[in-house]
């Protein structure tokens, strides 16, 4: 599993450097986020100004870090990726806050960190690439990295409609790391993009103290570009009402918790 991601996100750096610059001007996804620790910070919950010890895990380009450090002015952050061709581009994105950033190279399901030493973690739309093998030994080494008082944030496609996991592997033929030079007829597995629903997310977080799915819509339209073909290519707002459903929508949640040993 390791080899294979490895060799498709090398083979597809470009692409990946290109999705994680763009990504300087927040997302829609980044605004949700936000919005969130404001509600937090409204109820006490959070502190802005607070010098907050923060895990940005699975970091790609860093750019969530980037707009954290600001919300966070305080805070000191540890950006951890499997690819070390990630953590080169979160170092060049962040290079005005590297004083208060610690870049590591480290697989989720082993992290090379301390228990409890973290009050926030953040683990954005990842969870839905590990392998189903994998997924409860990752979310437990996530919490084990959280102080018992701490939050952990994370996005992905959670089914919370039916109790029903969807695990998919994929092949994304317009990523180069689909290409196989030796039989261009049977390309190579991307990676997967698994679905977990709501019952699983509750059993992944065994031992936290409490848990909030929360839907994510997005207010614009990502207008589909034929240029673009491969996944996640184009994106409808549309508004929460049962209607739309019809439509195939499929939302994007996040998982807010707090951790507990």
């Amino acid at each position: 599993m390791q080899d294979n991601y490895l060799r498709s996100m090398k083979a597809d750096r470009d692409l990946a450097k290109k999705y994680f610059t763009k990504s300087i001007i927040k997302t829609e996804q980044q605004k949700a986020l936000e919005s969130l620790l404001l509600d937090s910070i409204a109820q006490g919950k959070l502190d802005k100004n607070a010098p907050y010890k923060i895990a940005d895990l699975a970091c790609g380009g860093g750019t969530l870090s980037y707009h954290l450090s600001s919300f966070f002015p305080n805070a000191s952050f540890v950006l951890l990726d499997y690819n070390e061709d990630g953590l080169e581009i979160a170092k060049e994105i962040n290079a005005e806050f590297r004083h208060r950033m610690e870049f590591v190279q480290g697989d989720l399901r082993s992290l090379p960190l301390q228990d409890s030493q973290f009050d926030l973690v953040f683990c954005w739309q990842t969870l839905g690439w590990i392998e189903k093998d994998s997924i409860f030994c990752v979310m437990q080494e996530i919490l084990r990295i959280l102080k018992p008082q701490g939050h952990f944030y994370a996005s992905s496609l959670f089914n919370t409609e039916f109790d029903v996991d969807l695990y998919t592997a994929i092949c994304d033929r317009t990523r180069p790391s689909s290409y196989n030079e030796n039989n261009p007829k049977k390309p190579f597995t991307n990676g997967y993009y698994n679905t977990y629903c709501k019952q699983s997310i509750i059993d992944m977080c065994d031992g936290v103290r409490s848990l909030e799915i929360v839907p994510f819509y997005p207010q614009i339209d990502f207008k589909r570009d034929f240029s673009q073909r491969g996944i996640g290519s184009f994106t409808l707002a549309i508004d929460n009402t049962e209607s739309n459903f019809a439509f195939g929508h499929n939302s994007e949640d996040y998982i807010t918790g707090g951790g507990e040993t």
